[in-house]
Parts: structure tokens; C-alpha cells; sequence
């Protein structure tokens, strides 16, 4: 075995272990008459606390992973084509311009949904905190119809439980941490989609479906599986009108939407499939004709470790509800499928489409268990319970994880991304270079490190140092960051040799230093 990957092995087979077995512990003490009394009347404190912390704990990771500068360049891109957008410039992106192959947004993904959800309150209050309170906010509100779904199924006090584990759920507080990235509104769109078609409310179906559609194009394809989801359910013509629409909007926004914002015909994220073929009708060829080969494929261990992690929380009772889980086969298979961990790494957001569904399959899993074990209802949320707090431990990022404790306790093999509680505490070096980037005139164009950009979002235009062009007034560096520095084609290589890429400015007599505060730097393009 690999000797990074194997102490990584050992944390897993550690944390699993201990999740089946606290989950095994819980059921069988919640069997006991004395102690499902009380799980009754704590079930719906449980479920207060667990969203008090869930909101307070990712506030305050989110402000102060801020206010540290721990953060991206894509943080960057969603600041700046908000705040260029509400300044009348459209969803556009000079810096990203070169990676989307098209300045605007939509040359990247189409998510319509952003000029209802985040737009009119950035334009009234444009920073990062408008942006973090709205999104938890939006991930937070999926509780809703959860509850209301498990409350007809279980009863109260088994919803009130199941909603606990919503809200200790690791990848909810990851994607919260991480930043607005749309995607996340597909959560509480299709929690309420899937309540709707339960209840038979067609109208307010169609409603959250529609809004569904709108996130990201990507969640079309979940959208159509709910359509055949609702014809194997027997509402046949509302299930074929939906799957029709979700595939037809799918293949106009990927076929002609996105397209008709670029420069070139290909789609941005086909990168990440190069290893199955260079077209999605190759692709889908590929997969359908080897189809041994394409499941040993995706039985790496990555992929194997990520699902795990996915289901591990919910005790895997998901996988009562097979034809539940048809809904989030899109959405899986396409990210799973993905030639880059990034991509079905459960510490980002890419499967927000697949969590509300797997929580809605948990509900139907402890349903279907009832009716083979009678009083198995409460036994089994327990059983929930725990294994969602034991896998907030083990595999979590928030004050009640072990990572957030122990800087040597890493879920990933990461480089440049921690969850330490040291991540959140702004250093004197963040101050200086948050001085420095304030002396950057408004209508400049500026050239900075990721993780200074977003500070600088609201200036004429913006590059990733060490990218430079003629157009670039200021540069402003932090010496004292390498980890995150550099871009696309520097990413790797700026690790390397940082000083090749400071020498860039710092010893060009056409760049001047303007002024020096600890590690950071300003320059200013002398006349030439």
C-alpha cells in the first residue's frame, strides 16, 4: 500500500469501526423500554440543538476562515461576478475568462437560480458574509420538508431525530465552509420536490422541480430520474412530462446554452473525463459497452472510501430504498465517474443533489425496517443518531470533529487545506496583507495570491499572480503564503520555485514597491 494512503487507510477502518459499532451500541440500548422514553423526550431538544449548532459552528468556521484569507480563488470568481454584475457588467469573470474560455459565468455552468437567491441581496449588501448567511440558510431550510416527510412516516419524535442527523451530516458542514458554490440550493429544491410528490401536491412539484432546474445543469439529469421516479410510482404522465423536461433542458443548456458563451464547443468540466473518452457519446458508449471494465473502474479505493462516508452517517439504511436511490444515479455516476477526487470527495459540494435524497431514503429505509421488526422505529433512528455523531467525529471538519483538534488528523491527503482550528484565527501576516490590499485604488486592475483576491473582488479587474499582462496596474504578493499561490498552469510549479515568480516584480524596474508590511508587498507599474 502506498505509505501516504496507508495511515489514511488505518483512520477510516478506525472511524467505520467505531461508527458500527456506537450505531450497534444505540440500537440495542434504545430497545430498552426505560431508555426509548427518554430518547422520546430528547428527540426534539436533539433536534433544536443539533441546528443551533450546525448554524452557529459553520458561521463561525466560514467568518473565520475569512477573515484568516484561507481561502480560493473560486471564493474570488463568485465575489467578483456578483459585484460586476450588480455594477451592470454582467456574470462575468476576467480572471476565470481564460479557464471558461469565455468571460462569462455561464461559459462554466448555467445556474439561473443565483439572480433569485443571491443576487438582490449582494447588490444590497455586497460582501462574503451576505453570500455565507445565505447559504447556510438555504441548506438549513431543507430540514423543513425532511421533517415534515419523516414526521407522516415515523411519527414526531423519530423525524425530530432524523433531522439531528441532518444537521450533524459532515458534508453540510463542509460545503458550508468551502462557500457559495449554487450548486447547494439543489438541496432544499429537490428535499421539498420529493415531500411534494409524496403529499400528491403536482402543482407545488412541478414548482420545486422547476427551481431544481435552475440551480445547475447538471441537476436536470437528477430532475428527469425523479420523473421516472414518479412513473415507477405510478403517477406515469406527471413522471414522463418531468423526465422529458429534465432531459430536453439538459441537452439544450449543455448542447446550446453553455456553448453560445464560449469561445470554443467544449464543456469546461470534460477535462475530468479524458480517461472514459473526449465526448459524452463516446463516454456513454464506453460505459455501455465494457461494462465489467467500467465497474472495476469504479471500484478504486477513493471512490469505495468516498460512497462509504456518504452512507456511513445514515447507518446505510439509504440502502433500504433501492428504488429511492434511482433518483441520485445521475448525479452520482457523473461524479463518481470523474477522473479527479475533487469531484465525489465528500469534503466538497459536488453531490449536493444526492443528499436530500439519501436522507428521504433513510426516512423509507426505517419504514420498510418497521415492517419487518415491528418497534424498530426508534431503535433505528438511534441507531442513526450515533452513527451521524460518531462520523461528525471521526470525519467531520466542525469543533466536535478530532481534525479540528489534532492538525496531524487529515481525512485527505491534502496540501494546502486544513481544518484545524488554527485556520479560523487570523494571523499578523493576514492583517498586514488585509492593510496592504486596501490601498488598492477601486478602479485599478490588480494581480494577487488566491487567497488575497477576495478582498480585492470589487476592483476594475483582477488576474491570479504571477499572471501579468499590460493591462495590470497593481501586484500585490504575500510572501509568507506559498501554499495556495499560483494558478492553472503555476499551481504546481510556483510550490517549487516561488522566487522565480517574485523575481517577476520584484526585481523588474517597470514594477515599483509602493509599500511593505511584514511578508506582504504592493507594487505599482511604473510609466513606461
Amino acid at each position: 500500500m502506498n505509505a501516504e494512503l496507508a495511515p489514511l487507510f488505518r483512520l477510516y477502518a478506525v472511524g467505520s469501526l467505531c461508527t458500527v459499532a456506537a450505531a450497534g451500541a444505540a440500537w440495542r440500548a434504545a430497545r430498552i423500554p426505560r431508555i426509548q422514553a427518554g430518547l422520546e423526550r430528547a428527540a426534539v431538544p436533539a433536534m433544536a440543538a443539533s441546528a443551533v449548532f450546525y448554524v452557529c459552528s459553520v458561521l463561525w468556521m466560514a467568518f473565520g476562515k475569512a477573515a484568516a484569507l484561507n481561502q480560493y480563488a473560486d471564493r474570488a470568481t463568485h465575489l467578483e461576478i456578483l459585484w460586476r454584475s450588480t455594477h451592470g457588467l454582467g456574470l462575468t469573470s476576467p480572471m476565470s475568462a481564460a479557464f471558461f474560455t469565455g468571460p462569462h459565468w455561464f461559459a462554466a455552468h448555467f445556474t439561473p437560480l443565483l439572480f433569485a437567491a443571491y443576487w438582490p441581496f449582494f447588490k444590497l449588501f455586497p460582501g462574503q458574509a451576505v453570500l455565507t448567511i445565505l447559504q447556510i440558510a438555504y441548506i438549513a431550510s431543507a430540514a423543513v420538508p425532511l421533517f415534515l416527510f419523516a414526521r407522516k412516516k415515523l411519527g414526531a419524535e423519530p423525524a425530530a431525530l432524523v433531522v439531528a442527523t441532518f444537521f450533524c451530516y459532515p458534508t453540510l458542514h463542509y460545503i458550508a465552509i468551502y462557500g457559495t458554490a449554487y450548486l447547494e440550493l439543489s438541496i432544499p429544491a429537490l428535499a421539498w420536490a420529493l415531500w411534494a410528490l409524496e403529499e400528491e401536491r403536482t402543482t407545488a412539484f412541478l414548482a420545486a422541480a422547476a427551481v431544481a432546474l435552475s440551480v445547475r445543469e447538471e441537476v436536470a439529469l437528477v430532475v428527469a430520474a425523479l420523473g421516472v421516479y414518479a412513473f415507477l410510482r405510478g403517477r406515469r404522465a406527471l413522471g414522463l412530462g418531468v423526465a422529458a423536461a429534465g432531459a430536453l433542458y439538459f441537452l439544450i443548456v449543455l448542447k446550446g446554452v453553455i456553448p453560445s458563451y464560449r469561445s470554443d464547443n467544449s464543456l469546461v468540466y470534460m477535462g475530468n473525463y479524458r480517461s472514459w473518452g473526449s465526448t459524452p457519446v463516446e463516454i456513454l458508449w464506453g460505459v455501455l459497452s465494457h461494462p465489467l471494465s467500467t465497474a472495476a473502474k469504479l471500484m478504486s479505493a477513493p471512490r469505495l472510501g468516498n460512497a462509504a462516508i456518504y452512507l456511513l452517517p445514515l447507518a446505510l439504511l439509504p440502502l433500504l430504498d433501492p428504488l429511492g436511490l434511482l433518483v441520485a444515479l445521475p448525479n452520482v455516476a457523473t461524479t463518481f465517474m470523474s477522473d479527479s477526487v475533487t469531484n465525489y470527495n465528500f469534503t466538497l459540494y459536488y453531490l449536493c443533489p444526492t443528499i436530500p435524497i439519501l436522507f428521504f431514503s433513510t426516512v423509507r429505509g426505517i419504514e420498510r425496517l418497521e415492517k419487518f421488526r415491528p418497534a424498530s422505529t426508534l431503535p433505528a433512528c438511534a441507531a442513526l443518531a450515533a452513527a451521524s455523531l460518531s462520523c461528525a467525529h471521526f470525519f467531520g471538519p466542525s469543533p466536535i470533529s478530532r481534525q479540528f483538534w489534532d492538525a496531524s488528523y487529515k481525512v485527505g491527503v491534502f496540501r494546502s487545506t486544513s481544518y484545524h482550528r488554527s485556520q479560523y484565527v487570523p494571523t499578523a501576516a493576514a492583517a498586514a496583507a488585509r492593510r496592504l490590499a486596501a490601498r488598492v485604488p477601486s478602479d485599478a486592475a490588480v494581480s494577487a495570491p488566491q487567497h488575497l483576491l477576495p478582498l480585492l473582488f470589487d476592483r476594475r479587474r483582477m488576474l491570479v499572480f504571477p499572471a501579468l499582462d499590460e493591462g495590470i496596474d497593481y501586484v500585490l504578493i504575500d510572501r509568507s503564503r506559498t501554499d495556495i499561490a499560483g494558478w492553472a498552469e503555476t499551481y504546481e510549479d510556483f510550490r517549487v520555485r516561488p522566487e522565480h515568480y517574485y523575481a517577476m516584480v520584484e526585481k523588474d524596474p517597470y514594477w515599483e514597491l509602493v509599500a511593505e508590511d511584514g511578508a506582504a508587498r504592493l507594487f505599482r507599474r511604473r510609466p513606461r
